[in-house]
């Protein structure tokens, strides 16, 4: 989790706030699945959030997009949070129409654009796919699944592998 969050410092605040997102994305379909929720946990733990602070303590509130942007005054914390939705709408297997829907609306609320909101999508798949980079035999495996959960051709999945091993600009 910790190279999903960079050196991004949360308070609490920020932190529950990216959680409770979370949660809303997970929960959209039809409730929570185990390793939606084991993601989510780790998030917590991972994050600057209050010792105490589980699950339990999120709850159903309706999404105020307006405090969100102000609790997360920086772009790159209102990107984590579109990030992280969209890595807890993979984890079930892919993301659905509602999920994808929920997450373009946060989105929007924070103020990322829906061409920044892709390419924050394409980072998450990046990091999915990016254990598998080095592997050649079993490539067509790779693509099937890239295609089946990602939504990705095969040419997409070599143009983002190629995008890691690119030389620095």
């Amino acid at each position: 989790m910790h190279d999903f969050l960079g050196d991004e410092q949360l308070t609490t605040d920020q932190a529950l706030i990216i959680v409770h997102a979370m949660w809303r994305v997970a929960n959209i379909d039809q409730g929570v699945h185990e390793r939606e929720r084991a993601m989510i946990q780790e998030f917590i733990r991972a994050t600057a959030a209050e010792e105490g602070t589980s699950l339990n303590t999120i709850d159903d509130r309706s999404w105020d997009g307006e405090a969100a942007r102000k609790i997360l005054d920086k772009t790159s914390l209102r990107e984590l949070l579109v990030r992280s939705s969209f890595l807890v709408s993979f984890v079930d297997g892919k993301c659905s129409e509602k999920e994808r829907a929920l997450i373009d609306q946060m989105a929007s609320d924070l103020g990322i654009t829906p061409s920044r909101r892709d390419e924050l999508e394409n980072d998450v798949k990046k990091s999915l796919l990016q254990p598998f980079r080095s592997v050649e035999t079993f490539r067509n495996v790779i693509y099937d699944v890239a295609k089946e959960r990602l939504g990705l051709e095969p040419k997409e999945v070599d143009a983002l592998f190629a995008s890691e091993s690119a030389p620095a600009s």
